[in-house]
């Protein structure tokens, strides 16, 4: 490639808003493997954390597992709850349509791409990074590997999160760091 300029963005809760989404996939995954209904205030507790450790916080035995065979078909099936967020989609067109590169940085597996991702997203994004294919946010790999495969220096390019694991990880890499706050959940 070889852009003059690059955005990257996370994808949950930059791009859409997969919490609900979440939530009622370990609702379902929990609710089946511990023979009882999870009630919502112990589920809101953990929502926010990785699938593994909230199953484990809701005393899920063999979380790793269940999550492993089961969490991206229980997700696929709650992507009905999903939220987009259309005025960052409406930017991502204009600065594609400006021809600046663009990248999403995500901890979401590959495998899960094709059910989150909204198809005007898939078509306007030149490169993805996911789970695979860098260590965690704030680890800068993720910033850096896409600024590398969109042939643009980090001084050149805007990253654009929502946890303070990514802010963390756009300073890392040297890139102009943005928070997107309205989920409240930067600190």
């Amino acid at each position: 490639m070889g852009f003059e300029c690059a955005a990257l963005l996370d994808l949950d809760g930059v791009i859409i808003d997969t919490r609900t989404a979440t939530a009622n996939a370990l609702r379902a995954l929990a609710t089946a493997a511990l023979g009882r209904s999870v009630e919502s205030t112990a589920l809101d507790q953990h929502v926010a954390l990785a699938p593994v450790d909230a199953l484990v916080a809701l005393g899920v035995q063999d979380a790793r597992r269940i999550y492993e065979e089961h969490f991206d078909r229980a997700l696929a099936d709650a992507v009905g709850q999903l939220r987009i967020f259309e005025a960052v989609v409406a930017g991502m067109i204009e600065l594609s349509g400006e021809g600046v590169g663009l990248s999403i940085i995500t901890a979401q597996a590959h495998s899960r791409l094709p059910f989150l991702l909204p198809p005007v997203v898939a078509d306007l994004v030149d490169v993805v990074i996911a789970h695979e294919d860098a260590p965690p946010k704030p680890a800068p790999d993720g910033v850096l590997a896409a600024c590398a495969q969109l042939g643009v220096q980090p001084v050149r390019a805007l990253f654009l999160g929502d946890t303070a694991n990514d802010i963390a990880a756009g300073h890392s890499a040297g890139v102009l760091t943005v928070g997107a706050g309205w989920l409240g959940v930067i600190g």
